[in-house]
């Protein structure tokens, strides 16, 4: 059984890497800029961090190639291309992310 991964199943499994200083999932938190399927073996995510300098890049990344290699997606090629352009800010998180945070929703 060869089928190919969704985008459902990719951002599922996104949802289930935590931030481990924010406690909140890189989806809500607005990480995810891009997801390409450039095979049915190969996801490209488009990413930035909160910082270009962040300390735990390499921490997600791992469990970015954990979630959608050897947790169900079946991928067996993940491709990270970190964007910092535009830098992420608050206004990329989720609604209920932003309010587990203390921030002010967006007008």
């Amino acid at each position: 059984m060869n089928t190919s991964p969704t985008r459902e199943a990719v951002v599922t499994a996104l949802q289930r890497v935590i931030d481990p200083e924010l406690g909140i999932d890189i989806v809500a938190l607005g990480l995810i800029y891009g997801i390409e399927f450039p095979d049915a073996e190969t996801v490209r995510l488009h990413m930035t961090m909160t910082t270009p300098a962040c300390p735990l890049k390499r921490y997600i990344a791992h469990r970015i190639v954990q979630e959608l290699g050897y947790q169900g997606c079946g991928l067996k090629r993940v491709h990270i291309e970190w964007v910092w352009d535009p830098p992420w800010s608050p206004a990329y998180m989720q609604p209920e992310a932003r309010r587990q945070l203390g921030f002010r929703s967006q007008s």
